[in-house]
């Protein structure tokens, strides 16, 4: 599986995610959240231990062979995360490619969902991802938990901002 480097399409379009790591005990860091967009420690291709599903390549024998996206998380929330831990367990390789480059408007299909209380849903689909996996996470060589810290950054869209993202 292959994501690329996604930023805000905000100025100064700093980077929202760069891979994500997991620490030994669940917690989440989106690898480069806030900083600048050609910080040259995010502009090489790594093995990650996860990336967010808002753009991903890989071959159709994944899926094939770990079967989808499991509804037990459904509406959203650690779908991806789970993807990507079966497709290792399973010995593929989760990629984080910053040849590749997208623009993404952050929580925009979760935020303001009237049907859909997302914070419970989080904080369910976490505690699930977290069940599934501890083993690993234990592990591996994720991040202290003191460096996974949750920024919320500047991304509303301009309707909201009245600042048009910048396309280039």
């Amino acid at each position: 599986i292959v994501g690329p480097k996604l930023v805000y399409p905000f100025e100064p379009h700093s980077i929202q995610h760069a891979g994500a790591a997991i620490s030994r005990t669940g917690r989440v860091k989106y690898l480069g959240r806030g900083e600048p967009r050609d910080a040259p420690e995010h502009n090489l291709r790594r093995e990650v231990q996860c990336l967010i599903s808002a753009c991903w390549l890989m071959k159709t024998e994944i899926p094939e062979c770990i079967g989808g996206l499991d509804e037990i998380f459904n509406p959203a929330q650690f779908e991806d995360f789970d993807f990507c831990y079966r497709a290792r367990e399973a010995g593929w390789t989760v990629l984080y490619d910053p040849a590749a480059e997208m623009y993404h408007y952050e929580s925009v299909t979760t935020d303001d969902s009237p049907d859909v209380n997302y914070k419970y849903v989080t904080i369910r689909n976490g505690m699930e991802f977290k069940r599934r996996w501890q083993r690993l996470f234990e592990q591996e060589d994720g991040p202290p938990d003191s460096e996974c810290q949750w920024r919320r950054l500047e991304t509303r869209p301009m309707e909201q901002t009245g600042i048009p993202p910048i396309i280039d």
